[in-house]
């Protein structure tokens, strides 16, 4: 009985499923929060929690309010504003559960394409269960969880490779797992995924370039609603406009290297960005399986080498500043010249370690069955225990006070209104103040004002911030305050003197004399931990430079606003809101659409005729309509070559 349900096809995919389940179970029980608190907290789950909330709001997810002075939301490829898993289950869950369900279901996924892709290959179910725990319990995936979007993108990695090497490509699927793969939404691990498909792809598979590459371009061309959009905000962002030192400062170090041993073999630095670990025995196996090269197959020698040019190449690439020639040459080269962390690049030799031990074990368990048996068991116990030596598991309380909610219930929205938490975000949050949902307390240590690597250039030239969107000057409050003044800064949260003094960080009197001179009033304390100042004279969201012109009511939603006025002059009218490519105004004087001009480098303005009753500011970008039109012609393309290849089933 055991060994006919062992030998059923649905044994091992089932245990491979279970499994996972079963070592991430500690990491879950009671809430648990796995990872840290860097880009979960600051970017992934807001950016899904908003995403959902507009959808089910009816509400385009074109602009998102919360960061900086407002930014291109679908634009952002990072926010998967078209990757239906998340949208699912972030509708389903609450953000932070439905993040934890995310990492947890993409490793599943990952899990079984490594095991259809190594029974494709070894035609063992042993060696397929072995190498898929060994591949997404270590190594790139386990690091990964911390990045959500990064490990959505290369979960699909072994799907596709799974689907190039069976006999027969299905051109409309392969097309339809790529543009998933793009709409996921990191285009870093995009790119290094589709070298890992290029290489494999290339070396082994040739003979199908034609069907891999009318696939690729349709998987594109139906993604290009996702694509298009990021090429023009990247275009406006100063993501790519990086110095040399930070091209390298995130690659490995050569002792790091000890990590494919040793998972405690890393240096002072070490991040889950150089974590390159993916099981001791695994690496030694690799090491071993040098020595049987010679016995191999011609055809699995050749897949081996391919394996192994991967390891390679990976290492290499990832070891970055160790290399200044090689450096300094994709520095110079378009595309890999925004890989921020180089360390990343050891993905690819994960997928080669992968494609490797499958050749050797392949080959081994059929000549020596007992041994590849002991191998791959002592694979499978280092596999299921690697999680619990470096995973980190944080309670969900604590996940949920980086948020600060509580401030959005002592602040009052510009009409009066009280904030909730469950309801769709208000818009108010625009610019009028900054206070947004981030894992840094806002005092006057370095402030995040928004968090996103994509900063628009007009920004950073106005406000001078890191990639996340924090102050490097420490005095940011004094040093620019008019500029805060100018886009209407309206509240500033600061630490009580009891905090500071708890976190030996000094008086800091002058900058509560500052408050004071300037007007501000403090209008609530949180904790004894939180003061929270409120400028009564700041500028409004929108106002005329003609103090005898009015605005009587504005109302706000992401990506439009309508905003009721009495001109009895021709006027300019400012918006708080950064000036982006893409908006538009509309007016019941003038029939024709006026796109705003740049206030003071920072903001939107645009000029109002007398009389003038209503004004309507839409941000409806052009390059989204591009990338609708191309992604229903890559669908209908798709669909074309389905429906045509089942007449040809059918008539055959």
């Amino acid at each position: 009985m055991i060994l006919r349900l062992i030998k059923n096809k649905w044994f091992f995919i089932c245990l491979v499923g279970f499994s996972i389940l079963l070592v991430y179970l500690p990491f879950y029980i009671s809430g648990g929060v796995l990872g840290d608190f860097g880009d979960p907290i600051g970017q992934t789950i807001p950016n899904k929690f908003l995403l959902v909330e507009y959808i089910k709001n009816g509400i385009l997810p074109l602009w998102n309010p919360f960061s900086f002075l407002g930014f291109p939301m679908l634009a952002d490829i990072q926010v998967g504003a078209f990757y239906l898993p998340d949208i699912i289950i972030f509708s389903l869950f609450s953000p932070l559960s439905a993040h934890n369900i995310s990492v947890l279901v993409h490793i599943i996924f990952a899990s079984l394409g490594v095991y259809l892709l190594v029974k494709e290959i070894s035609k063992s179910s042993l060696i397929s269960f072995s190498l898929s725990l060994m591949m997404v319990l270590g190594g790139s995936f386990l690091s990964r969880i911390v990045y959500l979007n990064f490990l959505e993108t290369i979960a699909f990695v072994p799907w596709i490779l799974l689907i190039i090497q069976t006999k027969k490509i299905s051109i409309p699927l392969l097309a339809a797992i790529i543009a998933l793969m793009v709409f996921a939404g990191h285009p870093v691990a995009l790119f290094y995924s589709l070298i890992v498909i290029f290489v494999f792809f290339l070396f082994n598979h040739f003979s199908k370039w034609k069907k891999v590459f009318v696939a690729l371009l349709l998987g594109f061309l139906i993604a290009s609603v996702q694509i298009i959009p990021f090429v023009f905000l990247k275009a406006e962002s100063v993501r790519d406009r990086l110095s040399y030192s930070q091209f390298v400062e995130g690659s490995l170090k050569l002792k790091d290297l000890f990590m494919f041993i040793n998972p405690f073999g890393q240096n002072a630095n070490f991040s889950f960005d150089n974590f390159i670990y993916f099981g001791t025995f695994a690496f030694l196996c690799l090491s071993l399986s040098v020595f049987f090269v010679g016995k191999f197959s011609n055809k699995l020698r050749k897949m081996y080498f391919v394996g192994v040019a991967l390891f390679g190449l990976g290492v290499i690439l990832s070891l970055g500043d160790n290399f200044p020639f090689l450096s300094r040459i994709l520095y110079e080269l378009p595309v890999f010249n925004i890989i921020r962390v180089p360390a990343r690049y050891i993905v690819l030799s994960h997928f080669g370690v992968l494609i490797s031990l499958t050749v050797f074990f392949a080959y081994l368990i059929n000549k020596s069955r007992k041994i590849a048996i002991i191998l791959l068991a002592l694979i499978i116990i280092n596999s299921l225990f690697t999680p619990f030596l470096l995973l980190h598991r944080h309670e969900k309380h604590d996940a949920e006070e980086q948020y600060i909610p509580e401030l959005k219930n002592v602040i009052e929205a510009n009409d009066g209104s009280r904030l909730s938490i469950t309801s769709i975000p208000s818009y108010f949050l625009s610019s009028s103040f900054f206070v947004f949902p981030n894992r840094h307390i806002l005092n006057f240590m370095p402030n995040i004002i928004g968090y996103n690597p994509m900063i628009l250039q007009s920004y950073y030239d106005f406000f001078p911030v890191a990639p996340v969107g924090s102050f490097e000057n420490p005095n940011y409050f004094t040093d620019y305050y008019k500029k805060f003044e100018l886009v209407g800064l309206r509240y500033y949260i600061f630490p009580t003197a009891n905090f500071l003094k708890q976190q030996n960080l000094g008086e800091k009197t002058h900058i509560i004399n500052f408050l004071t001179d300037n007007g501000w009033e403090k209008i609530n304390t949180l904790n004894d931990e939180l003061e929270i100042w409120k400028n009564p004279f700041a500028k409004p969201f929108a106002y005329f430079l003609n103090n005898e012109n009015k605005i009587n009511s504005i109302y706000f939603q992401p990506g439009e606003i309508v905003i009721k006025v009495n001109a009895t002059s021709d006027d300019k009218l400012i918006v708080n809101q950064i000036f982006s490519p893409g908006w538009m105004m509309d007016s019941d004087i003038v029939n024709v659409s006026q796109t705003p001009k740049m206030f003071k480098n920072i903001v939107q303005s645009y000029e109002i005729k007398s009389g003038t009753k209503e004004v309507i500011l839409k941000y409806r970008p052009k390059e989204v309509y591009y990338g609708i039109f191309l992604s229903l012609f890559g669908i209908f393309v798709s669909i074309i070559i389905a429906l045509n290849k089942k007449v040809n089933y059918g008539k055959n």
